[in-house]
């Protein structure tokens, strides 16, 4: 079984923001938007695209019933991210790198490989220019904030990933753990 690491890097953001994942095979553009959403803490109901600039295709939610375009709710990543090696996601002004490798995986939801960059992204921010300010002013300590600006929790996102996919877990030792089917509430009542 294979699946997809994927570097995700918050363009025009300084400090660097990046995330890496093992993603499974087999699922949509939308569910990858998603993905990414959360990672981010980006706004899943913004609307968003995904770019493939040497083949002029973009990729998006286009509320079309018509099969015969491609939407990102009914198209799966496999083959593009077999092809292309990296692609660019966009949401809202929001810019990010996606860059891929094939490897073999298999779980069938993300799993959080590395994170650099301490903060994410909040709904109060409007710009990747005042995003890059305040977290140098956060570094700093030079301003109190009006919202809350707070450290990313790898083991929340983690958590938010496993219910995205309906992924049964348990926190253990500080880690999200994949809890069999066996210790699932509904076969214990069987």
């Amino acid at each position: 079984m294979y699946g997809f690491e994927i570097r995700l890097i918050l363009e025009e953001v300084t400090p660097l923001l990046e995330r890496k994942l093992m993603i499974p095979s087999n699922i949509t553009f939308k569910k990858l938007h998603e993905i990414i959403s959360i990672v981010f803490n980006l706004d899943k109901n913004n609307k968003y695209n995904f770019i493939f600039d040497s083949i002029n295709l973009d990729i998006s939610d286009t509320g079309s019933f018509n099969r015969d375009i491609i939407d990102s709710r009914y198209e799966k990543i496999d083959k593009y991210f077999q092809a292309f090696n990296e692609i660019t996601y966009k949401n809202d002004f929001w810019e990010i790198t996606i860059e891929i490798e094939q490897k073999n995986y298999d779980k069938a939801y993300p799993q959080i490989i590395s994170f650099k960059g301490q903060y994410n992204p909040v709904p109060e921010i409007s710009s990747t220019n005042e995003f890059s300010e305040f977290i140098e002013m956060k570094k700093n300590n030079d301003v109190e904030f009006k919202f809350k600006f707070k450290r990313v929790s790898q083991l929340k996102i983690q958590e938010d990933l496993m219910v995205l996919f309906k992924v049964t877990y348990e926190i253990v030792d500080q880690k999200v753990v994949e809890v069999k089917t066996q210790k699932t509430l509904d076969n214990l009542l069987k």
